[in-house]
């Protein structure tokens, strides 16, 4: 037989019990037992109390809830008194209770149901006791909305997982054994901001072109540049050059006078001859 089979036809017999009984019965390693626990109770094959034992829940099957009323020695005596106030008025109108009762029956959540009414534009928060059937609840309310002069068939009643005034309680972790964990601190690198780091690069990269321009400068020396001729020397060029051109085609026709000057000189002398 599986040990969850032996756990729910344990619980079955002898329920509600202790993680410290089942774990004694199964007779297996106390982590395992409590991992079935949680997994049964996860798939609804048994519930789990908030009252506790010695820190730890009672575990139980649908339908053991009167069981539950034996355990009420484990709860304090403010407690216990508005539980029988409780089981006696089967049902509280929560804003007729004083405020230790209206904490109380907010801790006794085990035998205390709340069930909220709504009546026209109202709503009211009321408790009933856990072993009355939602029927009963529902004629008792009518009859109290009725003595406070409030319409009963406008109302509609439906059970609330959790009372309507919100409270904060401390979150406590409900399982069969409840290993404490510290938690490590977590050191966290110091990271430099982003600009910092972009600003030191910026610099090592300035100071590496200023080093690298110096070397340069006394490898190679600075080479002399010619300067670039002036316009007016050019233009001064064009300008003779010019004239050359336009005074050879007077030359050249000069210089054809003259050769026919001395051919028909040489022809006249030819002729006296």
């Amino acid at each position: 037989m599986d040990n969850r089979d032996k756990i729910l036809q344990l619980v079955r017999m002898r329920g509600p019990l202790l993680p410290s009984q089942i774990n004694k019965e199964v007779k297996t390693n106390v982590l395992f037992a409590s991992a079935m626990l949680a997994e049964l109770v996860s798939s609804g094959n048994l519930a789990v109390s908030n009252l506790k034992i010695g820190g730890s829940p009672l575990y139980y099957i649908r339908g053991q809830e009167a069981r539950l009323e034996s355990f009420l020695n484990h709860i304090n005596e403010k407690d216990q008194t508005t539980y029988r106030r409780l089981k006696a008025e089967r049902i509280f109108y929560d804003r007729e209770q004083d405020l230790l009762t209206r904490v109380s029956v907010r801790n006794i959540k085990d035998f205390a149901k709340p069930l909220e009414v709504e009546a026209g534009d109202q709503k009211f928060l009321f408790w009933k006791w856990y072993l009355l059937s939602q029927e009963e609840a529902e004629q008792l309310i009518k009859e109290k909305l009725m003595r406070m002069q409030v319409l009963p068939q406008q109302e509609t009643i439906a059970p609330l997982p959790s009372p309507v005034v919100q409270e904060h309680p401390q979150e406590r972790q409900e399982s069969a054994l409840e290993v404490q964990q510290t938690p490590q601190p977590i050191i966290q690198p110091s990271i430099q901001p982003a600009t910092e780091r972009e600003q030191l690069v910026q610099d090592l990269e300035r100071s590496k072109r200023a080093i690298f321009e110096r070397l340069q400068e006394k490898t190679n020396p600075k080479a002399v540049v010619k300067k670039p001729e002036s316009k007016q020397t050019v233009l001064k060029e064009k300008d003779t050059s010019k004239e050359k051109q336009s005074a050879l085609p007077a030359e050249e026709a000069r210089v054809e006078k003259n050769e026919e000057q001395d051919g028909d000189a040489t022809t006249a002398k030819l002729d006296d001859d």
